[in-house]
């Protein structure tokens, strides 16, 4: 007889080969991003939809040691044991409503990413607790848990603004200690958290890297009344809000392109690929992305209270393109952006044309496009509220006066001294006056009707 032990075969996991696994796909700034999600998420269980006015987030990327610091509400105890170190969220464990924290490893990711040794310190109402973990003892041990090196509980509620969560990294890994010491590094991920969580910065949450606030950079459309008017759409997909806004911006080929984000964390930035319709296979209509189009701006902005719900991958830097909902709001997305392209496309072959345009024309039908764009002010996308498709018509033009009645300029030069006596003879006190009277007391005198 067989023994039961003999069938069994060892699946099992070492710690080492999952933490390689982890981390592998996962570039170092969008770690870091990980790691500020989860900040954004602690503003989310304090504010909800308010603002985030006195929150703030303090990163540092040095070549010694990496930290993370917000005052975000903090950790607390059971938080800790059963979720946030936990890899992979339970599914009895609810995420808080919109939060861009979605599959339960980006904090346990983002460290193993950074270096050997991290800590987590986390003040909460009533709780204080330091986790301090090295890595490589951590991996030969055959315990997965992480054990509290500190844990106290308050007898008295802790103050509002002193709640948060510390999180350093040391003894960081060679390449990760060599790019923090890169200046260009850390321009692009200022740059990229800017972008990235411009929604978040737009709500009031200070957040700062190496001691510099970074500023929103939110996505503008140009708007002039009902010359010109970015597309709208709104939508809700089993509990999914989908709002589609696709139009004109300011004419730069590296920030044209769709922007896509899920609960306010963008997932897509300024895409010209055939993942938001661009080249299309089977769409005439919609070219690849060329130049000619970088005035073309459009956001996506998908919400839910489950952020499992949301079309987006697991690093958050792009679209989950076989979700259904993705699917059906991308054809939707090729819609929208239809008559922007032609729009489009009529600018450029104006430009092309042979034949002269200025702002003022005979042909009032034929007031240049560039001026129309030159006439519109910067929207937010927030300030879009009607669904309406995008539309634009050129504004009446000022027909040109005949030859005989255009102005011309006329400019001479006299001594100052008799120049200041016409002037007093006339009660005159600018010089462009006294050339305009003199003028047209010749006229008066000496000029034929």
């Amino acid at each position: 007889m067989t023994n039961p032990v003999d069938n069994i075969i060892d699946a099992s996991v070492s710690k080492s080969f999952f933490v390689d696994m982890l981390v592998r796909d996962i570039p170092l700034q969008m770690a870091i991003h990980d790691l500020l999600d989860n900040c954004v998420d602690g503003a989310l269980r304090l504010r909800g939809d308010q603002r985030f006015e006195g929150l703030e987030v303090a990163i540092t990327c040095l070549p010694e040691y990496f930290e993370i610091r917000d005052n975000c509400g903090g950790i607390d105890p059971r938080t800790a044991r059963e979720y946030a170190f936990r890899f992979g969220r339970p599914k009895n464990v609810k995420p808080v409503p919109h939060s861009v924290g979605r599959f339960g490893v980006g904090m346990k990711r983002a460290i193993f990413k950074l270096g050997r040794h991290f800590s987590v310190s986390s003040t909460s109402q009533f709780h204080r607790f330091v986790v301090d973990v090295d890595v490589a003892h951590w991996e030969e041990s055959p315990d997965w848990h992480f054990e509290f090196k500190e844990l106290e509980e308050f007898p008295v509620e802790v103050p509002l603004e002193e709640r948060g969560t510390t999180i350093r990294g040391e003894q960081l890994f060679q390449a990760v200690s060599d790019r923090f010491d890169l200046d260009y590094f850390i321009s692009r991920l200022r740059m990229d958290i800017q972008a990235r969580h411009q929604r978040h910065l737009d709500r009031g949450l200070v957040v700062r890297l190496n001691n510099i606030s970074m500023v929103g950079s939110s996505v503008s459309f140009f708007e002039s009344g009902l010359n010109l008017r970015a597309g709208v759409r709104r939508d809700t997909y089993n509990g999914v809000m989908v709002q589609q806004i696709a139009g004109v911006g300011p004419r730069n080929p590296a920030e044209a392109g769709w922007y896509v984000f899920c609960n306010g964390r963008m997932v897509l930035r300024a895409d010209q690929s055939e993942v938001t319709g661009w080249g299309e296979p089977n769409v005439e209509r919609l070219p690849k992305y060329h130049n000619n189009y970088a005035w073309f701006r459009g956001c996506v902005f998908f919400e839910s209270e489950d952020p499992a719900s949301l079309p987006w991958n697991t690093t958050k830097d792009g679209v989950d393109q076989d979700s259904g909902l993705y699917r059906t709001v991308r054809t939707q997305m090729v819609t929208m952006m239809t008559p922007v392209i032609q729009f489009l496309r009529e600018v450029a072959n104006e430009e092309e044309s042979d034949e002269p345009l200025t702002g003022v024309l005979r042909n009032a039908s034929r007031v240049p496009l560039t001026t129309l764009i030159a006439r519109t002010s910067g929207a937010s996308p927030g300030s879009s509220h009607a669904t309406s498709p995008f539309a634009y018509s050129r504004p009446p033009a000022v027909p040109e006066l005949p030859p005989n009645e255009r102005p011309k300029v006329i400019s001479y030069r006299k001594p100052a001294g008799i120049v200041n006596k016409v002037k007093a003879s006339l009660g005159l006190t600018t010089n462009k006056a006294v050339g305009e009277k003199t003028f047209e007391y010749y006229v008066e005198l000496e000029v034929e009707e």
